[in-house]
């Protein structure tokens, strides 16, 4: 842009605008990055398929799910009447439990149910971490479900870079640590 790099004097350049339209000028090129790197990651997303559903293919044995009556073909709605959409929801609201009792608000044959169940407690390298004991169905790889997982997997990933620069800026997360956790957060979708 004239004016950018160099102080110009033409009307019309950068140097010649008041400093409010220099700063929305300089914004304006950052929130276009992040809208542009935001499609990119909805296009690659949706275009990969493979997404795990929330409707459940097996329970295994031996945990809560299957004391709690929980069956192959519930399709899991909510978790104490948050909805959930991907399976990442799922799993984020079993280990935000703390392996206190949670509502699932399940479908089985077009009937809505609701089943009180208190996760499994498994230790894994010193580290507790809950389970329901269920295997998810791979969702059909059909282009309505590829926009809709899509969809809200590019808006978990952009508020959990949000989150993460709320963290930077507020001295609860190091630039090291935000770098991680992207990177962390990206694998695991991936994987």
């Amino acid at each position: 842009m004239l004016g950018e790099e160099e102080h110009s004097d033409e009307e019309g350049s950068f140097s010649k605008a008041s400093i409010p339209k220099r700063i929305a000028i300089v914004l304006a090129g950052a929130v276009v990055n992040i809208i542009f790197g935001i499609i990119i990651y909805f296009i690659l997303t949706a275009s990969t398929g493979n997404y795990i559903s929330t409707k459940i293919e097996s329970v295994m044995p031996n945990y809560a799910a299957q004391s709690a009556g929980i069956e192959a073909g519930d399709k899991i709605l909510k978790i104490n009447d948050k909805k959930v959409r991907l399976r990442g929801d799922i799993n984020k609201a079993i280990q935000a439990s703390n392996g206190n009792e949670i509502k699932l608000t399940i479908d089985r044959n077009n009937e809505i149910k609701e089943i009180n169940i208190v996760p499994t407690e498994e230790e894994i390298e010193g580290i507790k971490t809950y389970k329901l004991g269920v295997v998810f169905e791979i969702a059909d790889s059909t282009f309505s479900n590829n926009i809709y997982y899509g969809f809200w997997d590019t808006v978990e990933f952009s508020t959990s870079i949000l989150d993460s620069l709320k963290m930077l800026f507020t001295g609860n997360i190091g630039v090291d640590q935000l770098t991680r956790t992207c990177w962390n957060f990206w694998n695991s979708i991936k994987n």
